[in-house]
């Protein structure tokens, strides 16, 4: 069993999967990845993917590795995330996108190599991780069954403050136990969907939506 961590800020993105779709600027790289969403039945129900497809950007130096990788190659990401302001075409508010962004990436380790130092075989399982150390500056709940929590993070000397979800029936011990000050540890997963809008334009969200949380002293 692992010893209990003292309190630090932390912003930790893991994903590990196929390469499914590559687009690279003078700007950034920008690869999508394919991971299966956990906890899900084979057969979805109503009209929900069966995968996740977060968009990672790789910038500067990790910009020249990523464009290294093509569509097809099994990679593992490691990032963190960057809420980045944005103008919304439909009501002309501002809205917040959470941005993922690359810092390294590698082929994926493959199940021989990781249990018995053998080359060849197939990947090991793809993963889809989020981990998070900060302070709450923001809980809510918008809806029945569903809580918003914002996390800022001071990571590398930037401030982030990530929005997660969490979908939980009894959300009333959360609101009771969490307050917005309190120093806590989180870990989920980036989960993507798509939006028709007005126009009829297709617009995707990456959402951060938590498995756990809790206080950390």
């Amino acid at each position: 069993m692992m010893e209990r961590m003292t309190f630090t800020h932390m912003n930790d993105m893991i994903l590990r999967g196929p390469i499914v779709r590559k687009f690279t600027n003078d700007i950034a790289c920008n690869l999508t990845i394919k991971t299966p969403r956990l906890n899900m039945p084979n057969v979805t129900r109503e009209n929900e993917a069966a995968y996740n497809y977060p968009e990672v950007a790789f910038y500067g130096e990790s910009k020249a590795v990523a464009d290294g990788f093509n569509e097809g190659d099994v990679v593992e990401i490691r990032g963190m995330i960057q809420p980045q302001r944005k103008l919304s075409k439909d009501t002309g508010r501002d809205y917040y996108d959470q941005k993922l962004i690359g810092l390294e990436i590698e082929e994926a380790e493959r199940l021989l190599q990781r249990e018995f130092g053998y080359e060849g075989g197939s990947f090991v399982e793809s993963e889809n991780l989020v981990k998070l150390g900060g302070i709450i500056s923001k809980i809510a709940t918008p809806s029945s069954g569903v809580i918003t929590i914002n996390i800022r993070t001071f990571v590398n000397g930037r401030v982030n403050n990530i929005q997660t979800f969490m979908y939980e029936r009894n959300i009333g011990k959360y609101m009771e136990e969490f307050r917005v000050g309190d120093q806590v540890f989180a870990v989920g997963m980036i989960q993507t969907s798509r939006k028709v809008v007005e126009d009829g334009q297709n617009r995707h969200y990456r959402n951060v939506v938590l498995s756990a949380i809790c206080k950390a002293e």
